[in-house]
């Protein structure tokens, strides 16, 4: 699918996780170009324990995740709206509990 974003996304993931720096994918890609540009690194990639921070940042938020993903209860209500071949998309609502 395409999104048509204006803007670019946030990244949730476990940024620190043994390991993530070796492996050769999209998530290290980011995180390279996040210590080039740190204060764009800080804004767009979310570490796991931010997910009810990112959760209440909008009215609606849209999650993609592989396909065994469980949406955290920081998340809030998640809605799979669409199944994919690699990953599928979520649709959550600003939870009640958010300020």
């Amino acid at each position: 699918f395409y999104a048509r974003l204006g803007t670019p996304p946030a990244v949730l993931a476990d940024w620190n996780a043994p390991g993530f720096a070796e492996r050769d994918d999209w998530r290290k890609e980011l995180r390279d170009a996040a210590r080039f540009e740190p204060a764009r690194g800080a804004q767009l990639l979310w570490p796991l324990e931010r997910t009810a921070a990112l959760a209440c940042s909008a009215q609606r938020l849209w999650w993609v995740a592989a396909h065994d993903w469980q949406p955290p209860a920081a998340a809030g209500g998640a809605t799979r709206v669409l199944q994919g071949r690699s990953a599928a998309l979520w649709l959550s609502t600003r939870p009640a509990a958010c300020p």
